[in-house]
């Protein structure tokens, strides 16, 4: 079905099906060009106008046909030449829709291009009738035109090919990939100043690597083209002076210098047997030329640009890093003097119920022989009493020694430590994240006395356990296991919580990541980990898959 809209249109409509057959045309598609009988005749009486296109067979080109073929919808400008030799321009729209395309022929009367293109070609028109002699030059021009267009399709090609990058180094291959098509090369190669010579950096194709940085010497005369920015064609046995390889028969070399208004980035070289189009491209090889040397110079500011943010990003890592590290001695120094002055206060009163309870127990065992039943009873809920107050006694003073070696201030510096009495140290301190609900399962082995900073390993420890608890729903297990291998410590925390997904497992060291909530987890414990055990000159690994358990594997060479 035909919409209403093409029907009453004032301007010329054709519809055509994706066959390339006529479906319909309106009355002023008739008016304009009659009736249509042949659509392969009618459509060659276009011309395009204005027409950029990526299109090696440029010079067989219809834009009609082009149009009806394209996959979405299309403008051109063209000319029509009708039954009188009259020329007349047009903006074609092509629409796509579904099986068929609707061409719409817009009527471009006032354009000042098209109306001196229409008084030019029927000043040629009519020397045309009165001369052969002009007859060929209208030819000849065509020709130039249609050289032209290809050239033009050729440098876009091109064009779009190389300004897909931003390194040089893929610039300049698919500069020399394309140019040899061009010329039908067979081996091109890119050189740069090297001293009074120049310096192979690029060969395309590659096949002797070897060549690559060798020293090139054009000779005087080719050397001052280049450098007058004159592209140099020459005859030669040889590629360059110093080669020392010849050719059988004689080579045409093409040098093609790049350089901007400023710089001089090197010279494009180019070995061909073909000598017949030559001339015909040096037009192309001077724009392109430009144009390489403008890609050149943009990725050269783009990679000092990348070196900056590179180097500003390390600083602004760096900087980060020695704040966590100063949050975190601040922190550990403030917990210190705080456990200390804490350790004090609870020291003295522990003291003197530890005495008291000593006394009582010295008092019961006196009244123990005078004492009969019924009264017995009484006796010995105190003894009970006293058995308890001192384990409690004794677990508060194991927990404030435990909190003082914890924080050890006055170990800053490396020193030998036990590594399995430190690990017992941290699960003293969790305790109350384990009990009654993960059993803690060891695998000591024999260490030798380990030359670290134990404070600092004691936090890896806790950081790593607590976590481990923390990840452990309802129950579970952790499993620790320690090792000494190839002069080297090794210790395995491994739990049976919900584990970690690849894109959380990526991202735990990174400072201020966290999973937890809001108020529970801040992000850098795992951060200081790794950078404790960094400064250890170690490394720490992680195995985890989600709803199996996570591994952290911790190993420190021995200092």
């Amino acid at each position: 079905m035909i919409p209403k809209i093409y029907k009453i249109l004032d301007i010329p409509v054709l519809i055509v099906s994706n066959d390339v057959k006529p479906i319909f045309a309106n009355d002023s598609f008739t008016s304009m060009f009659g009736k249509l009988k042949n659509l392969k005749h009618f459509v060659h009486k276009f011309n395009f106008d204005i027409c950029v296109l990526d299109n090696d067979a440029l010079p067989n080109y219809n834009p009609i046909i082009e149009a009806i073929k394209s996959n979405c919808d299309y403008s051109v400008e063209l000319s029509y030449q009708n039954e009188k030799n009259n020329i007349i321009f047009f903006e074609l729209l092509a629409i796509k829709e579904e099986n068929k395309t609707a061409l719409i022929f817009t009527p471009k009367e006032n354009i000042t291009k098209c109306e001196k293109l229409e008084k030019d070609y029927k000043k040629l028109e009519s020397e045309y009738q009165k001369s052969l002699e002009i007859n060929s030059q209208v030819a000849r021009l065509e020709q130039t035109a249609r050289e032209q267009a290809v050239n033009m399709s050729l440098i876009n090609k091109i064009s779009h090919q190389i300004r897909h990058s931003i390194n040089s180094d893929i610039i300049i291959k698919t500069a020399l990939k394309e140019l040899l098509e061009i010329i039908g090369g067979f081996k091109g190669y890119w050189v740069i100043p090297y001293g009074e010579n120049f310096v192979i950096k690029q060969i395309y194709p590659k096949e002797d690597i070897n060549e690559e940085n060798k020293e090139v010497i054009l000779g005087k005369e080719a050397t001052n083209m280049v450098y007058s920015h004159k592209i140099d064609v020459s005859t030669c046995l040889k590629e360059y002076q110093n080669s020392t390889s010849n050719y059988k028969k004689g080579i045409h070399r093409i040098l093609v210098p790049v350089y901007s208004s400023k710089d001089f980035f090197g010279v494009i070289i180019l070995l061909t047997k073909q000598k017949s189009s030559l001339n015909s491209i040096t037009n192309i090889l001077y724009a392109l030329s430009t144009q390489i040397a403008t890609e050149i110079a943009q990725a050269s500011l783009f990679k000092q640009l990348n070196d900056k943010n590179d180097a500003l990003e390390k600083t602004l890592t760096e900087l980060k890093e020695t704040q966590l590290q100063l949050i975190n001695s601040e922190k550990m120094a403030s917990l210190g003097h705080l456990i200390a002055g804490v350790a004090h206060e609870i020291n003295t009163p522990i003291g003197s119920i530890n005495a008291n309870n000593t006394i009582i127990k010295k008092l019961i065992e006196k009244f123990t022989s005078q004492i009969k039943p019924p009264h017995k009873k009484y006796l010995d809920m105190l003894v009970d009493i006293n058995k308890i107050d001192a384990e409690a006694i004794n677990r508060i003073s194991k927990m404030v020694t435990s909190l003082k070696k914890f924080v050890r201030l006055d170990e800053a510096d490396l020193q030998e430590a036990d590594i399995n009495n430190e690990l017992d140290l941290t699960l003293n301190l969790i305790h109350h994240e384990i009990k009654n609900k993960v059993e803690i399962i060891k695998e000591y082995s024999k260490l030798p006395p380990i030359k670290c900073y134990p404070n600092m390993l004691n936090q890896v420890f806790m950081n790593i356990l607590v976590n481990a608890c923390q990840s452990i729903d309802k129950k579970g297990k952790i499993f620790i296991k320690t090792a000494f291998e190839n002069n080297e410590l090794v210790v395995s925390i491994r739990d049976t919580g919900c584990g970690m997904s690849e894109e959380v497992k990526k991202n735990i060291f990174t400072p201020g990541f966290t999973t937890k909530g809001v108020g529970v987890g801040t992000g850098i414990g795992l951060a200081i980990t790794y950078k404790i055990v960094e400064k250890h000159k170690g490394k720490i690994t992680v195995n985890s898959k989600e709803n199996e358990g996570s591994e952290f594997i911790i190993s420190i060479p021995s200092m």
